[in-house]
């Protein structure tokens, strides 16, 4: 059993290596940043006592989470915005939104108490840079959609998996999303036929980004080197695929950086989905495809997923492995993968935590190193390196077609 000097060294030991760090990192560089967070985070959890966690489980964060959605409802953060974000009473609040005072005065007690908003003095609120935050349309659809496309996911999750036998979900048509909904229809599907939980997917994999680093940007990938020396200079010659790109976020941001590099910049996705793209950039092309196809754009420079394959089971994305390595050219092609990729040790919680929520929707995952060595060659590839960034964020991989693969795509 521990002793009281025993807890008190571990806390001294934190807060050492807390103070330390915050003299030699820089708060202005998101790694470190984050690295610093992450003592601090590791200082708490040593502070907290087991009951304290559970009642924060269980209960602070539900019920703040529960707060949120109310405010939102209520245009409560945008009425906070209001005469130049100067603080506003309860009265006044609950006066412009059309709630009961007392309500409204419980609520914005309990967000004030987690630091969401701030109490000003007794019964007065004012904005935070975190409510503030919720002002962005993104921001707020992703509490929609979380609140009412998640988290009935999420509690259905433990009867799930006792009613299967805890077996790992491999089937996109068996899942608790399915559970949670009371539904035979797929994550995608369901998304179809809800047009406005579709926009609030969309918007909120639009925020998905923000804030975090990418592969683009300057110091992580050589873009240059590896994809601009070497490239093929002829007319029709392409440099970059973005296959499942959406609405071209990242083939567009491409562009404005590397737009000077010989080649043509083509984006991929379903024929409904490019429609939803719009007119594209001047020197970017959009055309339907489903990756599940042989590409028809055939001996590219590279081909470019970006959190597509988390996305599917590992048959499926095998699948669509092959289907792009059949149309790589040996020596030549790049083939460029943006996703978490989960340390086979000492995992951030953000990754793990991400893994379990594609289990829940589409009964897939965010893989680890080792899943990645292994599942590139099933497919005729070979992995060259796993190109990593900040603490918990993505990755890039970059594999080639294998020497010695020969790549059947089933039609």
């Amino acid at each position: 059993m521990e002793t009281i000097g025993d807890f008190s060294s571990r806390v001294q030991s934190r807060l050492q290596e807390l103070v330390s760090k915050s003299q030699s990192l820089d708060v202005d560089v998101a790694d470190e940043r984050r690295q610093l967070f992450d003592l601090a985070q590791s200082l708490c959890s040593e502070l907290e006592t087991p009951m304290e966690s559970i009642y924060r489980l269980i209960v602070i964060q539900p019920i703040l989470y529960m707060s949120v959605r109310i405010a939102v409802n209520l245009d409560l953060f945008d009425v906070l915005a209001q005469d130049g974000n100067a603080p506003k009473t309860v009265k006044q609040l609950a006066g412009k939104v059309g709630a009961d005072e007392t309500l409204l005065g419980r609520i914005l007690k309990n967000m004030a108490a987690s630091d969401l908003i701030r109490e000003t003095i007794p019964g007065t609120y004012e904005h935070t840079s975190l409510s503030t935050s919720l002002l962005n349309l993104s921001h707020r659809d992703g509490f929609f959609f979380c609140h009412d496309i998640m988290l009935p996911s999420f509690t259905a999750t433990p009867q799930f998996l006792a009613e299967t036998k805890y077996a790992n979900p491999s089937n996109i048509t068996s899942t608790p999303f399915q559970l949670g909904h009371h539904t035979k229809l797929t994550f995608f599907e369901y998304l179809a036929k809800h047009p406005k939980q579709a926009q609030e997917f969309n918007n909120f994999m639009g925020l998905y980004a923000t804030d975090r680093p990418r592969w683009l940007d300057e110091g992580h990938f050589p873009v240059r080197d590896i994809l601009g020396k070497g490239a093929n200079t002829e007319k029709d010659a392409v440099l970059l695929v973005d296959v499942g790109g959406g609405k071209g976020h990242d083939l567009i941001l491409f562009q404005k950086r590397y737009g000077d590099l010989p080649g043509r910049m083509i984006l991929q996705d379903l024929p409904s989905v490019v429609e939803q793209a719009g007119q594209l950039p001047e020197g970017l092309e959009a055309t339907g495809h489903d990756f599940f196809k042989e590409n028809p754009i055939k001996g590219a420079r590279a081909y470019y997923f970006h959190s597509v394959l988390h996305g599917w089971p590992d048959a499926a994305c095998v699948e669509i492995l092959r289907a792009v390595a059949a149309s790589m050219k040996r020596g030549y092609s790049k083939l460029l993968i943006n996703e978490i990729v989960i340390p086979d040790e000492k995992a951030h919680r953000l990754g793990t935590s991400m893994d379990l929520l594609m289990m829940t929707v589409v009964a897939a995952e965010e893989r680890t190193e080792h899943k990645w060595r292994y599942l590139l060659p099933l497919a005729g590839l070979k992995l060259v390196k796993i190109w990593k960034f900040e603490i918990g964020t993505e990755s890039l991989i970059e594999a080639e077609v294998a020497d010695d693969a020969t790549v059947v795509v089933n039609q």
